[in-house]
């Protein structure tokens, strides 16, 4: 069980702390953390139902500019260990996941307001000269923060065992318990309903619709109405594009202040752009654009309510800044801006 504490509290830790975008930003999702943790605890089944009904919930979820309607990443990890440890049957994950997930919001907020300070320190060792230590700043508090926040409590959550989250579940009356699940049934089709709102356009309507009673009726698995739904998107697209391909005109929608949306064409024509590219005495190398291609997707491990990603974008300047510019001065000079 100790191992298992410590799996999941690196995993509670790595879900806030995004120092890799494509790996550690698919741990906000329950589904994910919770087919994980039930690996890390021994009971990977478990896991994943647990994860797949509190990712119902959040299904119509989204984190824009700092802002947080749901801790998802506390919900689907702590969701699910309660589950597994308590033994209950994996519905009951989403009645776990709701009251940790509102206590997540205020882990969020002191992390996110804490890591503001590490910007400040940045300023200053920039002003010293001191690139390598804007890339620390931007690293290692930032990971500090997330493993006392998450990585701590998932520990201990875990290592406690599973006899005071049984003591838990059997403390509570049967009445309850069947209220719970009640709800617990009603919440993914709220997860749905916020899902269809997005969805809600008349192009998109009939196609959902279409994927709905094809799964039903059709006999077919969900990976072969996978692969045949992408090459009706891709025909869709191709044939969708062609005329504006020959006539070498691409349409662009845009949505102005009063909220009408108006389409404006664009031509890919060159003609008349005759104006001479200034003549570059350095260019970055292929090694330098993959290096900072690398560091971009660290660009929120240091989220914060300040400055957003603004110490992330900052580290993945770093490399090509120290090719351009010779001198510490100057590199110190570009890094500021």
């Amino acid at each position: 069980m100790f191992l298992s504490a410590i799996l999941v509290a690196l995993l509670a830790t790595m879900g806030q702390w995004w120092f890799f975008g494509p790996v550690t930003k698919c741990l906000v999702y329950p589904l994910t953390t919770g087919t994980l943790v039930g690996l890390f605890m021994g009971d990977p089944m478990t896991g994943m139902l647990a994860g797949a009904n509190i990712q119902l919930i959040y299904l119509g979820w989204i984190s824009a500019g700092g802002t947080m309607p749901s801790n998802t990443i506390v919900a689907g990890i702590f969701g699910t260990v309660m589950t597994i440890l308590s033994g209950t049957d994996p519905t009951m994950a989403v009645t776990f996941a709701i009251p940790f997930s509102m206590f997540g919001l205020l882990l969020n907020q002191v992390y996110m307001t804490v890591n503001a300070a590490w910007i400040h320190q940045a300023d200053k060792m920039l002003d010293k000269g001191n690139l390598r230590g804007v890339r620390f700043m931007n690293f290692v508090p930032s990971f500090c923060m997330a493993f006392l926040l998450y990585g701590i409590p998932a520990f201990l959550l875990v290592v406690s065992g599973s006899g005071w989250a049984q003591g838990l579940i059997d403390s509570v009356p049967e009445s309850v318990i069947s209220a719970l699940q009640v709800v617990g049934g009603i919440m993914p089709a709220l997860g749905i309903a916020m899902l269809l709102n997005y969805l809600g356009k008349k192009k998109l309507i009939p196609w959902f619709f279409g994927g709905f009673f094809l799964t039903v009726y059709s006999g077919l698995g969900l990976t072969a109405i996978s692969i045949f739904s992408a090459i009706v998107a891709i025909i869709l697209y191709l044939n969708g594009n062609k005329e504006e391909i020959k006539a070498g005109v691409k349409k662009v929608r845009r949505l102005s202040l009063n909220k009408n949306v108006e389409t404006v064409e664009l031509s890919n024509s060159t003609e008349g752009t005759t104006k001479e590219l200034p003549e570059y005495t350095r260019k970055l190398s292929k090694k330098t654009l993959v290096k900072t291609w690398l560091w971009t997707t660290s660009t929120e491990s240091c989220y914060n309510y300040e400055r957003l990603q603004a110490l992330g974008a900052a580290n993945l300047m770093l490399t090509p800044i120290r090719e351009l510019y010779d001198t510490n001065e100057k590199r110190v000079e570009e890094l500021k801006k």
